[in-house]
């Protein structure tokens, strides 16, 4: 992993609360920051009616295995407000030294 390569990344995540009514309700929150290697994959454009383009891009982004194995298929990051959702989490090798997240922009 090249450390100087690493950008700040906010966690977010559905977290639980209680609301007014007393009821259990999961509300998106951030839970952490992290910094991760960023590493751009994929793009695609797609054409759609009336001349609107549509663009998607993939991005693997990899951390250190202690410090992101709280990280869940169901949280998203943040970098300078571009949402990118976790598609799935790789452990290579089962070494548990460090884990990739290949995810989308959103």
């Amino acid at each position: 992993m090249r450390v100087g390569k690493m950008k700040k990344l906010e966690v977010w995540g559905k977290v639980e609360k209680v609301n007014e009514l007393k009821e259990k309700d999961f509300v998106p929150s951030k839970i952490k920051s992290v910094y991760l290697e960023m590493i751009p994959m994929t793009g695609s454009v797609s054409s759609l009616a009336g001349n609107t383009k549509v663009s998607g891009t993939t991005h693997k982004f990899k951390g250190r295995y202690i410090t992101c194995k709280f990280i869940k298929d169901d949280m998203w990051f943040i970098r300078n407000g571009i949402q990118y959702d976790i598609k799935f989490i790789l452990n290579p090798f089962e070494a548990n030294k460090e884990l990739e997240f290949f995810c989308e922009v959103n």
